[in-house]
């Protein structure tokens, strides 16, 4: 069968992506290779309770008209109360000698900032003016290291890694730095237009999302992997999916990653020996009490127990000293359900995770246990310690990751070559989600509008008698 489009992967910019084509009377189908949507941000139910995978907040939640999420919103037609979004009561940055609040309110971050770094008072708020009013370029940019710009504006590598810290792990792929203009667009998503949790959690969004896929018409296929992307000479013409069948089609967009929708073209990518995939150990920790009963109050806490900032693998299967806790029920409005979680995230290293597996499942399930305790024991030295109150914990490692999304690795935030136009040197081929360019969940649903807007949409016009 042919259609106008094929999409690979039916995570948010999958759907986003599928939406948008389907609102133009585009013949599209998503294919995705597990049973439920969602790819990164999914849920699932685990000894009766319901958790979320991948979502921590949600970006951009001002709603103002003007702000990116409402911007996304109208472009799919769905309406911002179908989110039920609660915004964020208090966000923090700790190190082991500081401590930096933030909420939705970008004059707190201002004034704590100030308060701990007084001589960089005039740096900062120059700082903050220039990315508040900062326009991502159409055009794809060359990467540039977000520290080097960081130090040369504000000339104290300490400060720097207070910025760096929260923006890492909300979305680089590179250890202890991030691009310059994907600091610029997470430090407007998470400090300028703040944070917000849907209640229900993911399946609140994914909900509205595929309702809205329904009712523009696009099919969906769960359960549904491919093999291969077909190809006539450079350009791609449809998908072989694992049962063998073939679909054809004018335009195909893929979710998969860079190197892997590479791969899917016959093209093994080089590997590059100075690059290490960052991945994460994730534990979700439910409590027979809320968070903020222990003192535990904020939505999300990002945190750094050594000198300098540690986002970066080590020998070990984790790093304990730097990482994040994400409290569900620090934001309002939530469902009850949510309010006793507390979810804990560090860095991981994959190959020895890779090891691990291989020893069997008793020795890797052991090693999930010892390393988010590990994790846990850390984070108890600079917030309450929750670990007493435990009921019932479950944790997933790069492996978890890479077996449910395809992801080589493990990696969360793709490739550190992100490919802002789509481009992966194919004609009617592009790149949709982390590895285009756009992070995040907002950016995710952003990145399938923008490479359709682009690619194929325009291009109907322009052929268009």
């Amino acid at each position: 069968m042919r259609y106008d489009a094929l999409v690979i992967g039916a995570g948010l910019s999958g759907l986003a992506a599928g939406i948008r084509l389907g609102m133009y009377g585009k013949q599209a189908l998503l294919l995705e290779r597990h049973a439920l949507w969602g790819g990164l941000n999914s849920f699932y139910r685990l000894r009766g309770r319901r958790h979320d995978v991948g979502l921590h907040a949600l970006t951009n939640a001002t709603s103002a008209r003007t702000g990116v999420l409402s911007r996304v919103l109208r472009q799919l037609r769905i309406p911002r109360e179908a989110l039920q979004l609660g915004p964020q009561l208090r966000s923090v940055i700790r190190f082991s000698d500081l401590e930096v609040w933030f909420s939705n309110d970008p004059a707190l971050l201002e004034s704590e900032l100030a308060a701990a770094f007084p001589a960089r008072r005039d740096a900062l708020a120059t700082l903050s003016a220039e990315i508040a009013n900062w326009v991502p370029e159409a055009r794809p940019m060359p990467f540039a290291s977000a520290r080097a710009e960081l130090l040369r504006r504000l000339g104290d590598e300490r400060l720097v890694d207070v910025l760096l810290l929260p923006t890492c792990y909300y979305g680089s792929p590179l250890e202890n730095d991030i691009d310059w203009t994907q600091f610029r667009i997470l430090y407007q998503s998470l400090f300028l237009e703040g944070i917000a949790r849907p209640r229900g959690g993911i399946r609140t969004l994914l909900t509205a999302l595929k309702t809205r896929l329904e009712a523009c018409g696009t099919e969906l296929r769960t359960n549904c992997g491919v093999e291969r992307i077909l190809l006539d000479g450079a350009r791609a013409v449809g998908v072989r999916l694992d049962d063998g069948s073939e679909l054809f089609a004018d335009h195909v967009l893929s979710s998969a990653g860079l190197d892997e929708t590479l791969a899917l073209c016959g093209r093994k990518p080089e590997p590059d020996p100075a690059r290490r995939d960052l991945s994460f150990l994730e534990s979700i920790h439910a409590l027979d009490c809320t968070p903020a009963a222990l003192g535990l109050d904020a939505a999300v806490a990002f945190y750094c127990l050594a000198d300098r900032l540690c986002y970066a693998q080590n020998e070990a299967p984790t790093e304990p000293r730097c990482g994040v806790l994400s409290c569900p029920g620090n934001y309002a409005d939530q469902e009850p359900e949510a309010a006793v979680l507390v979810r804990q995230t560090v860095i991981a290293n994959p190959q020895r995770w890779r090891e691990l597996v291989a020893r069997g499942d008793e020795e890797y399930r052991a090693a999930k246990l010892e390393h988010s305790a590990r994790a846990a024991a850390a984070a108890a030295s600079l917030f309450p310690d929750w670990r007493a109150h435990t009921l019932d914990l479950d944790v997933f490692t790069p492996r978890t990751i890479e077996h449910y999304t395809g992801h080589v690795n493990g990696r969360v935030y793709g490739s550190p070559d992100k490919r802002q136009d789509g481009d992966i040197g194919f004609e009617g081929l592009r790149l949709i989600g982390t590895d285009q360019g756009y992070l995040g969940i907002v950016g995710a649903m952003m990145s399938g509008i923008g490479i359709v807007n682009r690619h194929v949409l325009a291009a109907a016009a322009e052929s268009a008698p």
